[in-house]
C-alpha cells in the first residue's frame, strides 16, 4: 500500500455540528494521498457516530478514541500514529479550500522546505464555499521564524494550516492541558527547521466563536498557562538572542495578556487575588523602573505588569 503523502490529524472534542463540513473539506481534497487522523477525545455528543460512519465510506480515516485530555493530548496522539512524511493539524470545525493540501505538497517538491503556510480567512457564516483558483507564487525563506514573523501578512503562532516535515517535528510534542500549546510547539519546530515557504493565497477557512479559547471563563487558568507558555519559550530560545527578542517583540507582544488581565480584573470573584498579587508588582515596578517610564506617558498598568511578568518567568 502506497505510503500517505500527508498525515491530517484532526482532534474531536463534541465538535457535531460542524465535524461533516470538517472531514468532506478534507475527503474533497484534490490530492488525494493523504491519511486522516481524527482523535476522538472524550466527546459527548455523536461526533464519535460520524466519525464512524464516514470511516465506512472512506478508508483514509482512522479513528483513535481517547478520554478528556486536552486538544495537545491529542494531538500528540496523532502524532504518534502519523505516517505521512508531512504533518498538518486541522482543528474539527474548520474547512480546507479544496486545492490547499495540492498547493502545500507542491510548494514542498519545489522548494524542499521544512514548513510551508498559507494565510487563513475567518469563517462567519454556518457554510461558506471558497472555490477562488490559487494562484502559483509563493516566497521562500531559510529563516522561519523571520520568515512567519514578517513577511505580510504576518501569519500567527498556530499549529494550523501549516505542512511540517515529520521529521522535522521529531520528538517535540504539545504541552499538555494548557491553553495556547500551539504556541511554544510551533515556535520549537520554527527553531528547528532550516527553511519555510510561504503562499499568499487563502488556504484555510477559521471558524470563530465555536469554542473559542478566548471566550472560555476559566481567566485565571489562562494567565498560569500562558506563563508556562513563555517558560517553554524562553528555554528553547535562550541560546539564540536574536531570535528569542524578535519572538518576544512580534509574537509574545503583551497584547493577548493584557486582554486577559483585564478579563481577570473585571471579574468581581477574581478582584480581591488581582490586588494582592498585581498590584504589588505594579508598584514595585514603578519603583524600578520610573526614568524609562516618564519617557512613556501610555505604559499602561498591564502593559506594566506583563514586562515584570516577562523578566521573572525569564529567570525562574
Amino acid at each position: 500500500m502506497l505510503a500517505p503523502d500527508i498525515s491530517v490529524i484532526v482532534p474531536v472534542h463534541n465538535s457535531s455540528k460542524y465535524l461533516g463540513e470538517c472531514l468532506n473539506s478534507l475527503l474533497n481534497q484534490s490530492h488525494k494521498n493523504i491519511e486522516i487522523i481524527c482523535i476522538n477525545d472524550g466527546s459527548c455528543d455523536n461526533s464519535g457516530q460520524i466519525l464512524k460512519e464516514y470511516a465506512k465510506k472512506d478508508m483514509r480515516i482512522k479513528i483513535k478514541t481517547t478520554e478528556c485530555h486536552g486538544v495537545g493530548n491529542a494531538r500528540n496522539v496523532g502524532i504518534d500514529l502519523a505516517t505521512g512524511k508531512y504533518v498538518f493539524f486541522m482543528d474539527s470545525d474548520d474547512l480546507l479550500h479544496r486545492e490547499a493540501l495540492s498547493k502545500f505538497i507542491d510548494i514542498a517538491k519545489k522548494t524542499n522546505a521544512d514548513i510551508i503556510g498559507g494565510k487563513y480567512k475567518k469563517l462567519k457564516n454556518p457554510s461558506v464555499k471558497d472555490e477562488r483558483k490559487l494562484t502559483g507564487v509563493f516566497f521562500l525563506e531559510k529563516d522561519p521564524i523571520s520568515c512567519f514573523a514578517q513577511r505580510p501578512p504576518k501569519t500567527p503562532i498556530t499549529v494550523w494550516n501549516k505542512l511540517f516535515k515529520r521529521d522535522v517535528i521529531g520528538k517535540s510534542r504539545f504541552l499538555p492541558r494548557v491553553y495556547y500549546e500551539d504556541t511554544a510547539f510551533t515556535l520549537e519546530i520554527f527553531s528547528n527547521a532550516r527553511s519555510c515557504a510561504l503562499t499568499p493565497d487563502v488556504t484555510y477557512l477559521y471558524r470563530t466563536g465555536n469554542n473559542s479559547i478566548m471566550r472560555s471563563n476559566n481567566t485565571e487558568q489562562k494567565i498560569n498557562d500562558f506563563c508556562k507558555v513563555l517558560k517553554e519559550v524562553d528555554k528553547t530560545f535562550k541560546q539564540k538572542p536574536e531570535m528569542h527578542q524578535l519572538i518576544f517583540s512580534t509574537y509574545l507582544n503583551p497584547d493577548l495578556l493584557t486582554l486577559l488581565i483585564f478579563r481577570f480584573w473585571m471579574s468581581r470573584h477574581l478582584r480581591k487575588y488581582m490586588s494582592s498579587h498585581i498590584q504589588p508588582i505594579i508598584k514595585s515596578v514603578k519603583k524600578t523602573q520610573k526614568p524609562e517610564l516618564e519617557k512613556k506617558k501610555n505604559f499602561s498598568k498591564t502593559q506594566l505588569f506583563f514586562r515584570i511578568l516577562k523578566e521573572k518567568m525569564c529567570k525562574d
